[in-house]
């Protein structure tokens, strides 16, 4: 459900509230005040509510700072001496007062009369009582000691000492305990006069008994005398009686919380609607024997407050009242993961150290069978960019930890999962559905958003977070790239080691995070989970049209530049540029001056392949240099209209949509093996854009009918209409069956015509791109197919696992990773007409995972990587040559190179590509005097000699294997130079 339709039992308990609801009752109506955070007397003001002594406002506020007035104290009195309960007060046929009956405060007169009987309150003279008027500290302390039992006229609580009386026998009952500041004459508060009460409600009640005494003359005489009440406790020992436990039979018991219904500390279980607790006093009274274990019933959620020590007020049946955490006993501290660390003997968290006792933290493992301890937080499993919260926690008042709590985000996969469906009743999410009614859920998610969930720890339902999406260009990084700025925010970069910090985390995923990427990410607590780096193509590149040299009147070079928002502006530049006329460049802005870099294989612009080619724009297979074109691509083209030059932008769909073929020299970049930028310099003309069989999804079983005489038969069928078909007659006996994909033709009546069952679950395959004109599937033989779509493309939305259909939008996703590199679930297919390649239907399932026909479970497609090179070495070169032992390359190899000096300071690479394969090899290092990239083939290897070296350091390596319906193959090395 949605988070404004939450009941009070769905109310997530997370661990990282623990801090802020420290100062929060828990109680049996739900209590925290809209001014909560006003409140200073929050235990007392708390337990007065739970006791039902006090309440709120109907606005959901508490108003403490208001003053009490004469009339509500009344009220609060006769309900605390009725033990909660509302008492049958009653009025007299003539008023005591003259100023309460017919006023706005007549609704208080049978309290009032009531406490005016029992000697509590008097009037103020002139036969008033001054209902609305302010109570004094001193007036309310009165008021309450009366109701201890102390008599006003014994204990000189009447007449000119009064107040000082009052005050002295106050002080030593502990009603001013909390308040020794507080000015005693003053107007009492809301919260001040609840912890009156409180302290009143936790002090002995007084009974009177008559002893003999001497006077000052020596005379033997009687006197009353204020004793504290007793009487026959457990073990019939004597016990004195506070007012609490005289008027709702009730106690306070202290002690760690342990286990809130089903959930508890180490697998500990209270049962359902109950607490368990380690009792360490009663009534104020330390428990001597060994700490026992106390179960009450409380319907509550109360794991927030799990493993902190607390106070419950129970009554004679152990129920529980309400419940509260004891602050000055109790140390919360609650940090992420990359703040944690064994500093020393003490645990570090979020820059305080702490002594702890070395427990196992409560929530995680280690591992698959291992429990992690406090003591292990070090390595892999602290100091991890991770959004998840670890809280400790000490108990007993010595700042020693004494527990530690971690509810981890978890996921359908390893990292944050997409939302790929959302509806007015269910959404799905990593390719699980999930009904609303059934779990708790932002009440603003959207499709496109990236979710993990908690487990509520109290009823085990799931609870949904939606990660902060921040878009923005990468200005600056530090701590290796394991921190990024983006926009005016500093991030981390999330995890990707498996098991880190505990078992099971969620790890970082999507593109990498690098300075001067723009990038969407999504964060969880500051930490980025997934990111989308732009591919170029955004309003980071541009086409220059011109670059005469000339200067404008600042004295800055102009050059003219086609942006990719069709634009064509004259910048001022911070050089001539004359050299780039006629490329694709990419550009930054300082002090509103253009700063341009050509777009070439050291600057890819943010993709991972620069290259160029003579073939351009076929029609036919809707290609661009032999390569398909990412739908979202940016296309620059300059063209001939007549005799005319002129320019424009296209985007992949638009340049797919062409009337025809556009031939000319072409410059583009590959984004996971699609065209994403692209420059195509054409003396052709532009050719001008180019401007039904029914589907249908069985979701119902099939029956047999009889229509006079004529057999049929009868099924429901969802159409690539987008409309459920109920009660589809099918004459024919073309055996079809619930969960089959089929061809049809619908009369009026409702018959089917032409029934063909389809091949639909044996093209099921794995989305890895699309646009409008062609899918990218990975299929059970592991390689990636490119299916052209047909101009009348049909699309079915449906949910194979439930065999259910959702829509007829061409709602395309990506396929998600099963977790294994290059494996992924299988979530789109398609069918073609015999004798053509084209589709003329696309089957999406919603929840990304593809369940055929009767199978249980999910299709998953493993695509096969492009194949390494044949031979890769680092060697000695023919001149000035360094000395190089092994020089074989290896995905994460250190090749080391040694001997250096002025006169030995180069090295050579080489590498044999494997048949049908492009291998480029990028080296990078501040010791090289400048990047090197070497492309080859396998007819056209690498052999690159003499690469310089400035000077001692480490070099980083990369080789790149693309192969076309293959996954791209990376292999990364490092040479050293010694």
């Amino acid at each position: 459900m949605r988070d404004k339709e939450f009941p009070q039992k769905k109310v997530l308990s997370l661990v990282l509230c623990v801090a802020v609801m420290l100062s929060v009752m828990v109680m049996g109506a739900g209590a925290a005040f809209s001014d909560q955070d006003k409140i200073e007397n929050t235990e007392a003001v708390d337990a007065c509510v739970a006791l039902n002594i006090i309440g709120g406002y109907p606005d959901g506020s508490y108003k403490p700072e208001g003053n009490i007035k004469r009339s509500e104290i009344t009220k609060m009195i006769c309900v605390a001496l009725n033990g909660g309960k509302e008492p049958n007060v009653s009025t007299n046929s003539k008023p005591t007062f003259n100023d309460v009956r017919g006023t706005n405060a007549a609704w208080a007169e049978g309290y009032i009369e009531a406490c005016v009987a029992q000697g509590i309150v008097s009037g103020v003279g002139g036969g008033r009582f001054s209902p609305n008027g302010n109570v004094t500290g001193t007036q309310l302390a009165k008021m309450l000691l009366v109701c201890l039992g102390y008599d006003a006229g014994i204990e000189g609580f009447v007449g000119s000492a009064w107040e000082t009386n009052v005050n002295v026998r106050a002080a030593q009952k502990g009603l001013y305990e909390g308040l020794e500041s507080m000015d005693t004459a003053a107007a009492l508060t809301r919260d001040n006069a609840a912890q009156m009460v409180w302290n009143a409600m936790n002090a002995y009640e007084v009974e009177y008994k008559t002893t003999i005494v001497t006077d000052e003359n020596g005379n033997l005489i009687t006197q009353n005398v204020a004793e504290d009440k007793q009487a026959i406790g457990e073990d019939n020992k004597l016990v004195r009686v506070t007012l609490l436990g005289d008027k709702y039979e009730a106690s306070v018991y202290e002690g760690i919380l342990v286990a809130s219904g089903e959930y508890g500390i180490q697998s500990a279980s209270a049962g359902k609607d109950k607490l368990k607790l380690q009792v360490k006093a009663i009534n104020g009274a330390a428990v001597s024997t060994t700490t026992p274990e106390a179960t009450f019933k409380y319907a509550n959620d109360i794991t927030d407050l799990m493993g902190q020590y607390i106070k419950v007020l129970v009554d004679d049946k152990t129920n529980a009242y309400g419940v509260f955490p004891v602050a000055d006993q109790n140390v919360v501290a609650s940090a992420t993961f990359d703040k944690v660390k064994i500093d020393g003997t003490k645990i570090s968290v979020d820059g305080t150290a702490y002594n702890y006792n070395d427990v196992v933290i409560e929530g995680i493992k280690k591992d698959s069978s291992n429990d992690l301890k406090i003591s292990e937080l070090t390595g892999t499993k602290a100091e991890v960019a991770s959004g998840d919260v670890i809280t400790f926690i000490s108990n007993d008042g010595d700042s020693k930890i004494d527990l530690a709590i971690v509810n981890p985000m978890k996921s359908a996969s390893s990292s944050l999962d997409k939302v790929t469906y959302v509806s007015k009743t269910e959404f799905v999410a990593g390719g699980n559905s999930y009904e609303f009614d059934n779990v708790i859920a932002p009440n603003d998610l959207a499709k496109g958003d990236y979710v993990a969930y908690y487990e509520n720890t109290y009823t085990g339902d799931k609870e949904f977070i939606k990660a902060d999406k921040v878009s923005g260009k990468v200005t600056s990084t530090k701590d290796s790239g394991k921190e990024v700025k983006i926009g005016d925010n500093w991030y981390k970069v999330g995890n990707t080691t498996p098991d880190s910090p505990f078992y099971q985390a969620l790890m970082k995923k999507g593109d990498a995070v690098e300075l001067n990427s723009t990038v969407t990410a999504y964060v969880v607590n500051g930490v980025i989970y997934y990111a989308n780096a732009e591919t170029a193509g955004s309003t980071d590149t541009a086409l220059v049209l011109a670059a005469p040299g000339s200067m404008d009147t600042n004295g800055n070079y102009q050059v003219k530049l086609l942006f990719s928002d069709k634009t064509t502006k004259v910048v001022p530049a911070d050089q001539k540029y004359t050299g780039l006329e006629g490329k694709l460049v990419t550009w930054e802005v300082s002090d509103d001056v253009y700063e341009l870099e050509a777009v070439s294989a050291v600057n890819k612009a943010g993709g991972d392949v620069y290259a160029e080619s003579k073939t351009g724009f076929e029609k036919a297979d809707k290609t661009l240099a032999d390569k398909k074109v990412a739908s979202d691509a940016v296309i620059y083209v300059t063209y001939k209209d007549g005799t005319k030059d002129k320019e424009t932008v296209l985007s992949g769909n638009e340049l797919n949509g062409l009337g025809g073929d556009l031939n000319g020299s072409v410059y583009y970049v590959l984004t996971d093996g699609l065209i994403s930028l692209a420059y195509i310099d054409s003396n052709s003309y532009l050719p001008g854009a180019n401007a039904t069989q029914l589907y249908g999804y069985v979701v119902s079983s099939v029956s047999e009918n009889n229509d006079n005489n004529v057999k049929y038969k009868q099924y429901d069928v969802y159409t690539t209409d987008g409309k459920l078909v109920e009660g589809v007659k099918q004459k024919a006996t073309t055996s079809v069956k619930k969960g089959d994909f089929i061809k049809l033709s619908l009369s009026s009546d409702n018959y089917a015509e032409g029934v063909a069952v389809l091949n639909i679950d044996d093209n099921a395959g794995a989305l890895l791109n699309y646009s409008s004109d062609y899918i990218s599937l990975v299929k059970s033989d592991g390689t990636a197919a490119n299916i052209n779509l047909d101009d009348n493309v049909k699309y079915l939305v449906v949910n194979t696992k439930d065999v259910k259909g959702v829509g007829n939008e061409a709602d395309l996703e990506k396929a998600s990773e099963t977790g294994v590199a290059n494996k992924y679930f299988a979530n789109v297919s398609y069918y073609a007409e015999s004798g053509s390649s084209d589709a003329v239907l696309v089957v999406i399932d919603t929840t990304g995972k593809w369940y055929k026909n009767g199978e249980s479970s999910a299709t998953e497609v493993t695509q096969n990587a492009a194949t390494a090179p044949t031979s890769m070495a680092v060697s000695s070169a023919t001149s000035h040559g360094m000395t190089v032992n092994d020089g074989a390359i290896t995905d994460g190899k250190t090749v080391a190179v040694t001997d250096y000096s002025s006169s030995k300071n180069m090295f050579k690479v080489s590498m044999t590509p494997a048949i049908n394969t492009t291998a480029t090899m990028t080296l990078e290092g501040d010791i090289l005097e400048a990047p090197v990239v070497l492309t080859g083939s396998t007819t056209s290897p690498v052999n690159k000699d003499d690469i310089k070296v400035t000077g001692k350091g480490t070099i980083d390596g990369k080789i790149t294997v693309e192969e076309s319906g293959k996954a791209t193959t990376t292999i990364s090395f490092t040479i050293t130079i010694q």
